[in-house]
């Protein structure tokens, strides 16, 4: 498998330098793959929170899902321009 690779450089104080050098020595490894590795985690680690919200904003819809009666009866096919003028009304006009 044939994986392209980039060059970078980073500037470094001389904390985060030392931080870097020692955690590659305790792992037997080059700075470059402790860089490689954090990044790799904090991406992992977005990537779960992502999801989380996701589901959890799921599970906030579906709670709603039969709580409100009354209203336009085209919802079901207007679903899109209803959400997007309350999301207007309840988050764009409060912001002013």
């Amino acid at each position: 498998m044939n994986v392209t690779q980039y060059r970078t450089q980073l500037l470094l104080d001389e904390d985060r330098y030392s931080w870097l050098r020692q955690t590659a020595a305790e792992a037997d490894t080059s700075i470059a793959e402790v860089v490689r590795r954090t990044i790799d985690a904090a991406r992992d680690k977005r990537q779960k929170q992502e999801t989380s919200r996701k589901k959890n904003a799921y599970k906030d819809l579906l709670k709603l899902a039969g709580t409100i009666s009354g209203g336009p009866k085209d919802v079901s096919i207007n679903h899109d321009k209803y959400l997007a003028e309350w999301i207007y009304e309840h988050k764009v006009r409060n912001r002013k």
